[in-house]
């Protein structure tokens, strides 16, 4: 790997310091520290800037050491990772650390999100079945047709990580788009160290939240599954659970991330009723299925595509609909054998920003595992040591790496190709560490809009978030919501 990427790894390390906030162990920041190294950076690539919002709290020491090492290639992020086991479990013990303990819980209501309703509507995919494992090669010509659904369906995945917070608050309800009604709302059960809002009789020390949406369009005969992404502490926790299980028989029994694997057997139930109530037994029969999710939620939606479509298959077998399964920023949920079930049985869009880090994990060809408490002198050891709980991934039987495949039906959404401010996209060619939590708004929520928003219906413009440099008057689009127009390299 050399030494760029041994730069590069003490950059990430760095930046999941700043994330977890140092400060709060003092006694540990020494030994933290010295699992850095000293130097490896490379003169001639970019360098950190410590100006951002990260490390407006952070010692001069940290600062000295972040500048002096290179600005990590965003669409490199396995390069990295892969570069030695105890390196893959350094940064993700720090990380998941950084995410855990800084996650909003509950969700904050009246964010930088705001509920916008979706022009257009969505219409059935083109059956590409079997998905090329390579992505597709017509994606631009696929845009074009089916852009419109994409767009749709993600700013409904939107609206709904918007709505939750102010549900939490203020118990308000979610309004679905014009013709469409909300047939079922799908919960989940997760661990809360903070229960403001909890439904009464919730179990103490729990919070059960919204996870999924099934949505109705009687006219259209239109049913879709939506699966929204992160938002609390708990699901990082799930995020980073990428051990793998066998033991879901409606996965076919084969390998999958363990923590999306639990939340699907959580929601299969729901869903399962809801398609034998609309789409097996309905009265016009739903017609047309689609599955979405964004971030973890597409982790998940892979899953439920899945699993939706065999069970269609086998209630009505011939006459089952095609499941059009549109999955933004997906992380790999599965073994190889399940890519390969998968790649024939679902038809799929695996869409992914070339600068968004969440699409490149887990990594292939696999993921090394680990055990945080059990690696004497790694990140997670000491944080073990300070009563901080890191997942161990090498359950069950001490397995020391999981073999992971991306899906097939690759979409690359790319930074100069953007509806509006595409001059200013490539700035987020490198992680910006001080930046971290803008260039995550902006690679892995604002790309995405952004760059379906030219291919939908007209109005979307209004909600395009493509801006990152200050939008000119008059200038169609809107900004990335919450961006900060003095990001290094605009």
């Amino acid at each position: 790997m050399g030494r760029r990427v041994v730069g590069a790894a003490r950059a990430l390390l760095l930046a999941a310091l700043l994330c977890a906030g140092l400060a709060s162990l003092p006694a540990h920041a020494q030994g933290l520290l010295g699992l850095l190294g000293g130097g490896g950076g490379s003169s001639n690539m970019p360098t950190t800037k410590t100006t951002g919002p990260q490390c407006a709290n952070t010692s001069a020491a940290i600062k000295a050491a972040l500048a002096a090492v290179p600005a990590p290639a965003a669409n490199q992020l396995c390069d990295t990772l892969l570069d030695s086991p105890i390196n893959t479990c350094n940064l993700g013990a720090m990380v998941e650390w950084g995410l855990t303990s800084t996650a909003s819980e509950p969700p904050k209501c009246n964010g930088a999100l705001k509920q916008e309703v979706p022009p257009g509507e969505p219409a059935a995919l083109q059956d590409l079945r079997p998905l090329p494992y390579a992505g597709f090669d017509n994606a631009t010509d696929l845009l074009e047709l089916e852009g419109e659904t994409y767009f749709w369906l993600y700013r409904t995945l939107l609206n709904f990580e918007a709505y939750l917070g102010c549900f939490i608050a203020n118990g308000s309800s979610w309004e679905p788009p014009s013709g469409w009604q909300l047939h079922s709302m799908l919960n989940v059960t997760e661990p809360a160290s903070n229960t403001a809002g909890a439904p009464a009789g919730a179990t103490p020390g729990t919070v059960v939240l919204p996870f999924a949406a099934v949505l109705l369009n009687q006219e259209e005969q239109q049913l879709v599954i939506a699966v929204r992404g992160t938002m609390t502490a708990a699901e990082w926790g799930i995020d980073f659970s990428y051990n793998q299980t066998a033991l879901v028989a409606a996965l076919g029994s084969l390998p999958v991330h363990y923590g999306f694997a639990g939340v699907f057997q959580q929601l299969w139930p729901g869903v399962q009723a809801a398609l034998d109530e609309l789409v097996v037994g309905g009265s016009p029969a739903a017609t047309q299925v689609f599955v979405t999710g964004h971030s973890l939620g597409a982790g998940v939606g892979t899953l439920l595509s899945y699993a939706t479509q065999s069970y269609l298959n086998e209630k009505l077998g011939a006459a089952a609909p095609v499941v059009g399964a549109v999955l933004v920023a997906p992380p790999n949920a599965g073994s190889p054998q399940f890519v390969d079930a998968f790649n024939t049985l679902v038809n799929a869009r695996r869409l992914a920003f070339e600068y968004d880090i969440v699409p490149q994990a887990f990594c292939t060809p696999e993921m090394p595992s680990c055990p945080p408490g059990r690696l004497p002198g790694t990140v997670g050891a000491l944080l073990t040591a300070a009563g901080i709980s890191i997942t161990p991934t090498d359950q069950p039987g001490n397995v020391t790496a999981w073999p992971y495949a991306q899906i097939g039906g690759s979409i690359t959404l790319l930074p100069d190709e953007m509806a509006q401010d595409a001059a200013s996209w490539p700035a987020l060619s490198r992680i910006q560490l001080c930046w971290a939590l803008p260039f995550l708004l902006a690679t892995h929520v604002c790309s995405y809009s952004c760059a379906l928003s030219q291919y939908a219906a007209e109005g979307a413009a209004g909600m395009s978030m493509c801006w990152l440099s200050s939008q000119p008057a008059g200038a169609p689009g809107t900004a990335c919501p919450g961006w900060p127009t003095n990001y290094p390299g605009l």
